[in-house]
């Protein structure tokens, strides 16, 4: 063995890493109201408890088009999730991901304990499913970090990632479960669609891909646009000019390009009927945090949904920014000189000091958006909190996650629920 691999479990198995372990498994059983149990443990459960923790491997590329950087920050952001209190359990206790695996391998032992006992089946059933809920609830929000992450790397102009779980070969030696991650990438699809005698670049939206499954293409079933579809297909493509994607930069000016990307996934993933037919142009509602700032203007191009541009909430031809002409008198150019057709203007605007202003844009169904001012438009701020909706996508929309977990089930427990150990 190295001397940096000496070093490094030396560190891994030090005093001071088991008694901070010991307060963390301490507070945690606290949080519960359950703290006397931990003096029911053994040194040896403790012990064993400490080895048990889940050791999780860097990302790994499993393709060329994954970079270090992409490693990197996917990492940084999965790990900065990992011991954030994220789990609501009630409407007092939120739990972390670490603490939630501490739980799952606390229930599993107590369980174990119980059954030499012999005290009973309906108290070992009991802390059986605990363990079992417990384990899921870590798999879910785990998943859901690196789902993010994945998310604010993929750029439907460059390339789109997938994610796939596994575990190591027990060592014998160490019970400790190893989990590790691939990530692969595959490239952009883009197409020159012509409009007016002229080729305009777009590119094939699509959701990053689970369990080794690749990239799933976004599609609309032609029954969501009717009656403004007259083809024959019952299921279209969906595409998004370069356009677009540079207005939304522009006008979405406060956040980074790893929240558009998320912003993106979340306005088109799953497409529903919220189509606005207004001015000759599809419209779909733009949302963050559930509040419409804008819309993405489609229109159907040879059998293909083509989003062709960006359209803040007030721009003319949507019909907020055409109820705001009609009450203020500013045209298209005034938007544009006074900036308040760009997320940051809304941001900047003091209420208290243009009564005027906000009455006219309530008028207009735009005030919604102040109620923004209170969230973080970088993605490192987001709350763990809100990826909840995140895991009911991954598992309502993606088979692959349900089979994934399945096969992670699989691996840490064997027939009797029991932690699969050599």
């Amino acid at each position: 063995m190295s001397k940096k691999r000496k070093n490094k479990k030396a560190a891994q198995q030090s005093p001071g890493g088991y008694k901070r372990f010991l307060r963390d498994l301490y507070a945690t059983l606290q949080l519960l109201g359950i703290e006397n149990q931990y003096f029911a443990l053994s040194n040896e459960s403790k012990r064993y408890l400490f080895r048990l923790q889940i050791k999780i491997r860097n990302p790994e590329a499993a393709s060329r088009l994954v970079f270090p950087k992409d490693l990197k920050r996917i990492n940084e952001r999965a790990r900065r999730f990992y011991k954030s209190a994220a789990v609501p359990l009630d409407d007092k206790v939120n739990l972390s991901c670490y603490q939630l695996w501490m739980l799952y391998s606390y229930y599993s032992e107590i369980k174990k304990i119980e059954k030499k006992k012999g005290i009973g089946e309906g108290r070992e059933g009991e802390y059986s499913k605990k363990a079992h809920d417990f384990l899921r609830l870590f798999l879910n929000r785990l998943s859901a970090f690196y789902y993010t992450a994945l998310l604010e790397s993929c750029n439907p102009a460059i390339k789109y990632l997938s994610v796939k779980f596994g575990f190591a070969e027990i060592n014998k030696k160490d019970p400790r479960m190893e989990l590790i991650i691939q990530i692969s990438a595959v490239p952009a699809i883009k197409k020159s669609i012509v409009i007016g005698g002229i080729n305009r670049p777009a590119f094939r939206i699509g959701v990053p891909g689970w369990g080794g499954d690749g990239v799933k293409w976004v599609s609309i079933k032609t029954s969501e646009l009717e009656p403004w579809y007259h083809g024959k297909e019952k299921e279209i493509e969906v595409y998004i000019q370069s356009h677009a994607l540079i207005r939304m930069n522009q006008r979405l000016d406060l956040m980074s390009q790893e929240y558009i990307n998320f912003a993106l996934w979340e306005n088109t993933a799953v497409i529903r009927r919220r189509f606005i037919f207004y001015r000759n142009y599809l419209l779909l509602p733009f949302k963050l945090h559930d509040i419409k700032i804008g819309y993405l203007a489609g229109k159907i191009v040879d059998d293909k949904l083509l989003f062709r541009t960006f359209l803040f909430i007030t721009h003319n031809c949507t019909p907020e920014g055409d109820k705001l002409k009609e009450l203020s008198g500013l045209t298209k150019e005034d938007v544009r000189y006074w900036g308040i057709d760009r997320l940051s203007a809304f941001m900047r605007l003091d209420e208290e000091k243009n009564p005027e202003l906000v009455r006219i844009f309530a008028e207009a169904g735009i005030s919604d958006i102040f109620k923004l001012k209170v969230k973080a438009f970088d993605q490192e701020a987001r709350e763990p909190e809100s990826l909840a909706g995140l895991e009911d996508y991954i598992h309502k929309n993606q088979e692959a996650s349900r089979l994934n977990t399945e096969f992670i089930f699989d691996n840490i427990e064997n027939d009797d629920g029991e932690l699969a150990m050599p």
